[in-house]
């Protein structure tokens, strides 16, 4: 039966090269976790310690309330506002969303002094 068996082909180790890089990309993706891991929670997500206050711009914007009460527009809970957000930027600015609609609004404001082709 021994003669049957294959020999036992010694192999060199691996690249230094590649363990070389292996070695660094472990590290970077570890790194690269961590950053953004410390960004999600430090930043976006942060957990209050026992005994601090919330900030108070912070105050109307609770993950519990957003969730419960389904808030899709964070700019209306903190300005309150219209319903169409669209209407209202177009009073403040004093222009229109028509197509073709170069009068804008009360001031006339389209033209900038250059008269249309045929007038």
């Amino acid at each position: 039966m021994s003669d049957d068996v294959a020999d036992i082909i010694p192999r060199p180790p691996s690249s230094p090269i590649g363990s070389t890089m292996l070695i660094v990309n472990t590290l970077a993706m570890i790194l690269a976790v961590s950053v953004v891991w410390a960004e999600l929670f430090g930043e976006y997500l942060p957990t209050l310690a026992p005994g601090q206050s919330m900030h108070p711009e912070m105050a109307k914007h609770g993950s519990r309330e957003i969730a419960l009460k389904h808030v899709r527009d964070h700019y209306a809970v903190d300005f309150g506002g219209d319903s169409d957000v669209l209407a209202s930027v177009e009073r403040d600015l004093q222009v229109s969303s028509k197509i073709g609609d170069l009068t804008g609004g009360p001031s006339g404001g389209g033209g900038g002094g250059v008269e249309a082709p045929g007038d």
